[in-house]
């Protein structure tokens, strides 16, 4: 995370980034089914918690840049 991590990074870039890192930590195959993801953008300051669907988007987006992904249990 700290390797790859910017502090200039756009809010969706952040957020694929952090949906990758949990993905190589997972024991479990990542799926929008069994995550949660969550962010507070700077200008609402809400709390939102991303739908099943654009958490499917992200992982899809993972598998098309990373066909063959390093995993945990790898």
């Amino acid at each position: 995370l700290e390797e790859e991590y910017n502090k200039s990074m756009s809010l969706p870039a952040a957020t694929k980034l952090a949906t990758k890192i949990l993905k190589s930590v997972m024991e479990e195959k990542i799926k929008s089914t069994n995550v949660e993801v969550a962010i507070i953008p700077t200008e609402t300051r809400q709390f939102v918690r991303l739908p099943v669907e654009r958490i499917a988007e992200i992982i899809a987006e993972l598998a098309e840049e990373d066909p063959n992904p390093i995993t945990a249990s790898s």
